[in-house]
Order: C-alpha cells, then structure tokens, then sequence
C-alpha cells in the first residue's frame, strides 16, 4: 500500500527489532531494496507505519503516542544486497528465501555491514 501510494517498488526487505535501551526507544528497523525509489523516503516510512497500525492493531497499540515503540527506521539497500548476502552465505537456490521478520538483530547487522 505504501509503494501504490508513492509510485516505488519493493525487490527485498527484512525487518529486526531495535530494543529499548536506556539511549534509545524500541522500534522496527527496515533494510528495503527497493526496484523503484519513492521521492520521499520519509513520506513512505510515514506511510508504511501508517499502514501497518491501520492491518495490525497490537502494532497500533504499541506506537499509540510512542510509548512503546517508536517509528519504524528504514535503510535503504544497495542493489544485489540480499542477492550478495545470499551468496556469502551459500544460500543460493530455489528453496532459499529471505527472511522477513527476525526476533533478534543477526541478519540484519550483517546487512547492515555489507550495505556500507
């Protein structure tokens, strides 16, 4: 719903959590590759938590005034990222998928240090 609304499209994208520490709030940080770009990233991120309190009410009732989780963080992936995680890895084939919610930060910690 949010690429509709911002003409982009999605290729891959994994989420992780941000836990609450004492420096920052909880939240979900994206990694997105997307095939086409939206001109707003910040608009699609809006978007998005919208879309997602709007499908999931415990979503909604954790961001309710920020006060257990805060708005989503999106990265943006260089182009192959998760192709190129996938390879390192030895995970190339037809059985192999992407995961797209992690309970802990592992996957996307190394994402996050390939897509630098």
């Amino acid at each position: 719903m949010a690429c509709k609304s911002t003409g982009s499209s999605v290729k891959d994208y994994t989420v992780a959590p941000v836990y609450f520490s004492e420096h920052q709030k909880a939240c979900h940080e994206w990694m997105i590759e997307f095939d086409v770009m939206p001109e707003d990233i910040s608009e699609f991120s809006r978007l998005l938590d919208q879309y997602l309190q709007q499908l999931n009410s415990d979503y909604e009732a954790k961001r309710s005034k920020d006060i257990a989780l805060s708005q989503l963080k999106i990265n943006i992936a260089r182009k192959q990222l998760f192709y190129d995680w996938l390879k390192l890895n030895h995970k190339i084939g037809s059985q192999i998928k992407i995961p797209r919610l992690n309970n802990d930060r592992v996957f996307m910690e190394s994402l996050l240090k390939m897509n630098r």
